[in-house]
């Protein structure tokens, strides 16, 4: 059943680490390096725990990560209740603006959106920021100068400093899993077009090396009294890096590996100029690659802004919710309900962009349309 599908029957029915903290996967191998953890550092917060400074991003809808599906997402009334009001259900389709995030990491930590000025609807509410893709405008860095994500990567914006946001980005390596990267928050995007990914500048009379064995300790310097963190590759894969450097037993090396890229010192015994030990070069890579009584097949325009209704045998007003002029919805003439002075009918937007949460319906005043 196609979505499509599946949203009219629902109608019918009630008629539905790596940068500012260092993070690594845990593992059983004894030859990983040791990861030195660093927390994120704690910001202040006003009294409903998002920043004084304002980081806003607005855009036309939401991109996946690669091989990813766009996932529907809930919108709250406010920021703590438990129950959503409306759902996202295409949020390629679906023109937000973000602000008011969270100001450090926390599990299901919301953010505020406004939507509207589609045809379909508007309002303002709080959705959880788990799963949301954003789009890296230019290169926003973890360690300072030593790794970032590239330039049109996928990420997961977590939290927001005045006007610096927070990222995690997927890395290609067995560990770490993700570098958490930060930028000003004009670097990120919210658009579901692919952008063309920045392409890696191999540096002149650069040569190429590979790692020796699945983990590579990462140097700032080359007298560096410690490593600022390590990447462990897969067992069966080598890595191909530019060498551009080489001093005191250390050599530096560059590369950008799917959505990531550091520049840092390395033990010069854990690289060499082929790839053997039994690896499989991944090279330079780049961005890969109804009991409602009646039909719901009116249709209709809604010919003024007007209150939206969400319920099922009792359909409330939901406050500050409004059905833009010129939406165009699928309604139902035979299931109408009066409330109040008005006479309600269940309806659905006709791009199927946004819909009731849960079990609830929509619900819109009959005089506000046209059809």
């Amino acid at each position: 059943m196609t979505q499509e599908l599946r949203h009219h029957e629902h109608v019918r029915r009630g008629v539905k680490r790596f940068g500012l903290a260092l993070v690594v996967c845990a593992c059983t191998h004894t030859s990983v390096p040791v990861v030195h953890v660093q927390a994120l550092p704690s910001l202040s917060e006003n009294a409903e725990g998002t920043l004084f400074g304002e980081c806003r991003i607005a855009g036309n809808g939401e991109r996946p990560p690669p091989g990813k599906e766009r996932p529907e997402f809930a919108v709250f009334a406010t920021q703590n209740t438990k129950v959503a009001s409306i759902v996202i259900a295409l949020p390629a389709e679906v023109r937000v603006t973000w602000s008011r995030f969270p100001a450090s990491p926390m599990a299901q930590a919301r953010a505020h959106i406004d939507i509207g000025g589609q045809k379909l609807l508007r309002f303002a509410g709080w959705s959880s920021l788990l799963g949301r893709s954003f789009t890296l405008k230019k290169r926003a860095y973890g360690v300072p100068g030593h790794t970032w994500g590239r330039a049109g990567a996928p990420v997961e914006i977590i939290a927001a400093e005045g006007a610096t946001a927070i990222a995690r980005v997927d890395t290609p390596f067995s560990a770490p899993l993700t570098f958490v990267v930060r930028g000003a928050c004009d670097a990120f995007a919210y658009e579901p077009d692919e952008p063309e990914m920045s392409a890696f500048e191999h540096k002149p009379k650069a040569t190429i090396v590979y790692n020796t064995r699945p983990g590579l300790d990462l140097y700032a310097s080359s007298d560096a009294p410690s490593s600022f963190g390590s990447i462990v590759v897969d067992g069966a894969e080598s890595l191909a890096m530019d060498r551009v450097a080489q001093k005191g037993g250390f050599v530096r090396v560059m590369v950008e590996s799917g959505l990531v890229g550091f520049d840092a010192w390395v033990p010069e015994a854990q690289v060499r100029e082929d790839a053997t030990m039994g690896f499989g070069s991944i090279g330079l890579e780049g961005f890969g690659t109804s009991s409602c009584g009646g039909s719901i097949s009116d249709r209709g325009t809604i010919t003024r802004d007007t209150a939206l209704f969400i319920g099922d045998e009792s359909p409330e007003e939901l406050a500050g919710a409004t059905v833009e002029t010129g939406a165009e919805i699928l309604y139902s003439k035979g299931a109408a309900k009066t409330v109040g002075t008005k006479v309600l009918v269940p309806f659905s937007f006709v791009s199927n962009a946004i819909r009731a949460a849960g079990e609830q319906i929509f619900w819109v005043d009959r005089d506000s349309i046209s059809g």
